[in-house]
């Protein structure tokens, strides 16, 4: 079998150093990173959608921090014009799917009319 529908799998992803703030771990000054974490479903790895995001503002070192709102943070890195860090195929794999189905039906009726 190439792959299973419904899978539900994770990923996460470090963006930009955000700013510099004590840490209550590490006990000194360090560097937070804005983190994205997110789980997504699939059809046979093909085609995926995300179904749940978390961003966080987490240290550079221990990697301890606190979960941000996601719609405040997407909002910030739309205006500062930031690519999405969502892999294309995570964000638009569905559409692809979409697509196919709108072309086996473009192709059965060009198929029937000749």
């Amino acid at each position: 079998m190439i792959g299973s529908a419904g899978e539900s799998s994770g990923k996460h992803a470090a963006l930009h150093v955000v700013e510099h703030r004590d840490c209550k771990t590490c006990k000194k000054k360090q560097s937070f990173r804005l983190m994205l974490q997110y789980r997504y479903s699939q059809l046979y790895y093909v085609f995926r959608w995300v179904m749940q995001k978390q961003y966080f503002l987490a240290c550079n070192i221990c990697k301890r921090g606190w979960a941000l709102d996601a719609k405040k943070v997407e909002a910030d890195l739309k205006q500062k014009q930031t690519p999405d860090p969502n892999p294309f195929g995570d964000r638009y794999g569905w559409a692809t799917l979409l697509v196919i189905v709108a072309l086996i039906g473009v192709m059965a009726q060009f198929s029937r009319a000749a």
